[in-house]
């Protein structure tokens, strides 16, 4: 589970696989809803390609690039997007099979009801080891 802000709170929740081609990439997707970003309601799919590597100890960082697509809904009305992204984190893991990370997510949406195009996502992850 990823929690970020990014105009107002966003969950997020995903699954990471490392790819069988080597022990430092790994395939993110996440599934995410904003709930009170300028009363819009909001879903995203995003999938990130992350390469991971070791940092100090127990911590290890990633960086990685995807894309997605969202749905929100604006005055009754849905609209959907193409979203661009990055990724930069930091995770750490101890004896227990659970995994806690923070990281930066920039976003690129072309949307013409926002006055941005970029949006810079912070967030806080948790997440069970298999």
């Amino acid at each position: 589970m990823r929690f970020g802000v990014n105009d107002g709170f966003e969950g997020e929740l995903n699954y990471q696989r490392y790819l069988d081609i080597s022990k430092n990439f790994r395939l993110e997707s996440g599934l995410a809803f904003n709930l009170e970003a300028n009363n819009l309601d909001y879903l995203k799919f995003v999938n990130t390609l992350q390469y991971v590597g070791d940092f100090i100890g127990d911590y290890k960082f990633y960086l990685g690039a995807g894309g997605g697509f969202g749905n929100y809904k604006i005055d009754d009305k849905n609209e959907n997007e193409f979203i661009l992204t990055g990724i930069a984190g930091l995770e750490w893991t101890s004896s227990l099979p659970i995994l806690f990370s923070v990281d930066l997510r920039p976003e690129y949406r072309k949307n013409p009801q926002f006055e941005k195009d970029v949006f810079y996502n912070l967030g806080f992850s948790i997440r069970y080891q298999f």
